[in-house]
């Protein structure tokens, strides 16, 4: 897939997800058995094996386009994300999401100083880029890889929201 075309198709996703975020983080869920359903743990399967986190997830680190996406879409702005060579964050998210969102550095070349200071809860990215770091960014949190980016988004989309403690509404946002 060439990259106007793969790009196109990010901007149509985000925009969607954007759309549906609103709806997406709502949970009928109160009281108790909210606290109770925070503090669960779960286990995730993913491309590098399993992985245990928070049964909600609040402080996370993106290092993929698709996990920022998906992370806004699902109702939670990342503590910190990748960004293009460039050193920017996607200028379609809302201006108010991206500067709420610390950059880590390129998705290439992390700064996993930055990582780290943000005690992220969990961290989500692909094996195609951050693959040879896993180690690293699992000794900082709990660490969900995807095998790649955007090719796969939708599967991507399932296991960020399985990451995220969202899986509910990440399936209500694939319908």
């Amino acid at each position: 897939m060439n990259t106007g075309v793969r790009r196109r198709l990010s901007l149509i996703l985000t925009s969607a997800l954007l759309a549906a975020a609103p709806v997406a983080g709502c949970s009928d869920a109160t009281g108790e058995g909210e606290d109770e359903f925070k503090s669960a743990t779960l286990q995730v399967a993913h491309a590098q094996g399993n992985a245990r986190v928070p049964g909600r997830s609040e402080r996370i680190v993106t290092l993929t386009p698709d996990s920022i996406d998906a992370a806004v879409a699902l109702g939670v702005v990342p503590a910190g994300a990748s960004t293009s060579a460039d050193g920017e964050l996607p200028s379609y998210l809302p201006a108010d999401v991206r500067r709420r969102i610390r950059p880590v550095g390129p998705a290439f070349k992390l700064d996993i100083a930055a990582i780290k200071r943000l005690d992220p809860e969990v961290i989500v990215g692909t094996m195609e880029r951050q693959g040879t770091r896993y180690g690293t960014l699992n000794r900082i949190a709990p660490t969900v890889m995807t095998e790649d980016s955007g090719h796969s988004w939708e599967v991507n989309t399932r296991i960020d929201g399985e990451a995220f403690g969202r899986t509910d509404d990440a399936e209500v946002l694939l319908m």
